[in-house]
């Protein structure tokens, strides 16, 4: 069986949605894209090329730096940064997708704003984009530091900081630190296990990936029985 890849880019709130995030969950080389919004549902998002969005590119940025010159954010504004973001990285413009992050993560940490939630959120998706380019070093400090962040803001039994955990399990996997993933997979699993909601399809592929690793360490035992839930 093939592991299943759990990147995660998390957007940010959505009305009464806590975070709405991006599940890129596929066997194999063919990643399944969908926006899942907890137990608000799921609906279709494409990343082939970057998917359409709501306001122009231009009009986003034009905020953006309006933003940074009155010190005042909207509360949409960081969604469609995000959501900017994710285009650029679909059409792997990485460094424009680093620069409307790294934008917003500065916005964040202003005095006058102080949005810790969505200053985790921005950090997380800068650590997605280094993760997409190969730069494991510093995609392992931003998501780590988003960590930090979202147990402080989101605690430590909510199924979006467990998606967040996944995202640097993730990492991980990919330079094949069997030991070190299989810990954060698992805690991602307790986690997902105790939540309310539609949690189904994440849950699975931590599963999934949790028991790849005990299979690539050698614990048969326990990848068999993750393998056969």
């Amino acid at each position: 069986m093939q592991p299943i890849q759990g990147h995660q880019f998390i957007s940010a709130p959505v009305v009464s949605v806590l975070t709405a995030t991006l599940l890129l969950c596929a066997c194999g080389e063919k990643p399944v894209a969908k926006v899942d919004t907890g137990s608000a549902g799921s609906v279709p998002y494409s990343t082939g090329g970057g998917a359409a969005l709501p306001r122009s590119e231009k009009d986003i940025v034009s905020d953006i730096s309006m933003a940074e010159l009155s010190h005042k954010m909207s509360a949409d504004l960081p969604r469609e940064a995000d959501r900017l973001a994710l285009q650029y990285a679909g059409q792997r413009k990485f460094k424009e997708a680093e620069s409307v992050l790294g934008r917003l993560v500065a916005l964040c940490r202003l005095p006058e704003i102080n949005d810790q939630k969505n200053l985790s959120l921005a950090l997380n998706n800068i650590g997605l984009v280094y993760l997409k380019q190969g730069e494991y070093k510093k995609a392992e400090q931003m998501l780590q530091t988003s960590l930090v962040l979202q147990q402080q803001v989101l605690g430590p039994q909510n199924p979006d900081f467990a998606q967040g955990i996944n995202n640097l399990a993730l990492l991980y996997y990919q330079q094949n630190r069997y030991a070190d993933a299989a810990p954060l997979y698992n805690r991602a699993m307790e986690i997902l296990k105790k939540s309310t909601g539609n949690y189904k399809e994440q849950l699975s592929c931590t599963m999934n990936n949790l028991a790849t690793c005990y299979s690539h360490l050698k614990d048969y035992a326990k990848a068999q029985v993750l393998f056969n839930e």
